[in-house]
């Protein structure tokens, strides 16, 4: 048992209490409210054992090591039609889930697998491993906790679709974002789709401790920080609950009518920092009122990113087009014409859009932005920094960029889009493709 779980189960009134957790604050950050955050400082070296690293979704190891070469070292799964899902590394073991309808785990140096677990659906979830304990959830709505033996400890059914692409495990409960229940026909006044819910479950039993009902739509994963659990809903809303409780303490319009939500929020020392699809745009809001505190406008409207957050800086992919990348227009303005491809032998002479993707590096203090690297890839991945290196999966590979300036450094192509967020570990990169493959990148 780690001693962060004995400390909670002592409880804090007893003088054993007091005494052996106090070691457990260094390298923690307290938010507004006094609440004690878990932090990336807590995460050993060689692990990244959930999405985003933590429950805040930072995505940063300053003393990590990441790879500095862009050499293939093994590949795993390959049958799968396709592997969406970020992989986590714990304890020298690689766990992930694909469109086979399963878990897997392999060890992270050979990538040898070591089991597979069934699933009913596939698995876009990332796996949170916790005290030897891998939770995660499939497409449809079950949650799983698996030993990390892949043996199941036990199943909750949600009864709703779920495609976040994260849980987080805190204080003894796993909190999942559900996407409710899409119609089977998409006509007519009776086919809306079933609201999405947050849900509490107890990590020893799957028990359910609470349940909070969205007004409409999917809810993203998680992020957990200063005694609140925050999610993202496709409406374009945030909203923010008790995580003892699931009680609302308030829910915010992340950015106009046609926005959207659709990656995980990230924590860090009281804020909330929000990609907001469609409106294309970065939200930084308080995280105990959801006041906005500033909004960069990051001229390209597709955000499926969740933002990585350091002491001085956020993270963060996006994608424009040709079409839709501009400011216009207005009355007098037509609008522009996308690029054509004569080439292209079924459609020759048929319009086409060409993709324009860009990773920022903005402000955290006032959402500035300190530099941009623009590529021809979309991002559909969340960043992780490691060391002086930013690693996301871009287009159809793993790109790697400067931490300082952005510069591209290397990156590895493979045969089909990434929409996996990497996890960097002891000197290498994990990351899924599309293409049915785990790929391990380093020596």
């Amino acid at each position: 048992m780690h001693r962060r779980e004995l400390c909670r189960r002592l409880g804090a009134g007893g003088l054993l209490a007091t005494v052996g957790c106090l070691g457990d604050r260094r390298g923690q950050s307290v938010d507004t409210a006094g609440s004690v955050d878990e932090s990336a400082s807590e995460v050993p070296e060689d692990d990244w054992p959930t999405f985003g690293l933590d429950n805040q979704h930072t995505g940063v190891k300053e003393d990590g090591v990441g790879p500095r070469t862009d050499t293939v070292a093994w590949t795993a799964i390959g049958d799968a039609p396709t592997v969406l899902c970020s992989p986590t590394v714990y304890d020298g073991t690689v766990y992930v889930g694909s469109a086979s309808n399963a878990v897997h785990a392999f060890d992270a140096a050979t990538g040898e697998e070591l089991w597979s677990h069934p699933t009913t659906s596939y698995v876009e979830t990332a796996p949170a491993v916790v005290d030897g304990t891998v939770y995660t959830a499939d497409a449809d709505g079950v949650v799983y906790a698996l030993g990390t033996d892949g043996d199941r400890l036990w199943t909750y059914e949600t009864e709703t679709n779920l495609h976040s692409r994260a849980v987080a495990v805190h204080d003894g409960t796993v909190v999942v974002g559900t996407a409710g229940t899409m119609p089977a026909v998409v006509s007519g006044d009776t086919d809306e789709s079933k609201a999405g819910t947050a849900l509490g479950l107890d990590t020893a039993t799957g028990e359910r401790e609470w349940a909070y009902v969205g007004p409409t739509d999917w809810f993203t994963g998680p992020a957990v920080g200063g005694g609140r659990v925050y999610l993202g809903n496709h409406d374009g809303s945030v909203v923010a609950l008790d995580s003892a409780t699931g009680d609302e303490l308030w829910t915010r319009d992340a950015d106009g009518e046609h926005a959207g939500v659709l990656a995980p929020p990230t924590y860090a020392e009281g804020t909330l920092f929000v990609g907001v699809h469609a409106a294309g745009r970065l939200v930084a809001l308080d995280a105990a009122s959801g006041t906005r505190r500033w909004a960069t406008d990051l001229k390209a409207p597709n955000v499926k990113s969740s933002p990585a957050v350091d002491g001085d800086r956020v993270y963060l992919g996006a994608t424009g087009s040709e079409a839709t990348d501009y400011d216009g227009p207005d009355e007098s303005t037509p609008s522009p014409t996308p690029k054509r491809t004569p080439d292209d032998e079924e459609g020759a002479g048929m319009p086409s859009v060409e993709i324009s993707g860009s990773v920022f590096a903005i402000s955290r203090t006032d959402g500035t932005i300190d530099w941009r690297h623009e590529t021809d890839h979309d991002f559909r991945s969340s960043p992780a920094v490691v060391d002086d290196r930013v690693y996301i999966g871009g287009g159809d590979r793993l790109l790697t960029l400067s931490r300082a300036d952005g510069e591209p450094q290397w990156d590895v192509p493979f045969n089909d889009f990434v929409e996996s967020s990497p996890a960097v570990a002891d000197g290498r990169a994990y990351i899924g493709s599309a293409d049915g493959h785990l790929y391990c990148i380093g020596e």
